[in-house]
């Protein structure tokens, strides 16, 4: 029990692969997108690997930097 993986709050929750294709299409790295979100590039690495209870704010950065709607980021069911 002592070495069991605690699993993260937010675990599942973001859809992560939206995020990643928005930064693909528009060709950018992890760093300019997390500037554009006003966000640390750490913080944006710990949401994009599911490893961060991180602040709804930094959600409504992203959606904003993405020009879609907050809600349209969440998965409708956790994994």
């Amino acid at each position: 029990m002592k070495n069991e993986k605690k699993k993260t709050y937010m675990e599942g929750l973001v859809k992560i692969d939206m995020i990643k294709k928005f930064m693909q299409d528009n060709n950018l790295t992890r760093k300019e997108f997390a500037n554009m979100c006003k966000m640390s590039e750490s913080t944006l690495y710990r949401i994009l690997d599911g490893k961060h209870n991180f602040d709804l704010r930094y959600i409504l950065y992203i959606s904003i930097t993405m020009k879609v709607q907050m809600y349209q980021l969440f998965n409708s069911k956790r994994p």
